[in-house]
């Protein structure tokens, strides 16, 4: 889920699901090399309110 988010990708496009799958290798099993996130913002939003 977060790097549907982090990205913005729309999982109609073929690109954007090679993109998810690879990562999930990645993640899974270990194959290839995971995207890098930065998380350096995490939890800085402020939603209205």
């Amino acid at each position: 889920m977060l790097l549907i988010n982090h990205y913005g990708l729309k999982l109609q496009e073929a690109e954007a699901r090679d993109f998810l799958y690879a990562n999930l290798r990645s993640f899974l099993f270990g194959e290839g090399e995971a995207a890098d996130i930065d998380t350096s913002k995490e939890g800085s939003v402020d939603w209205p309110g």
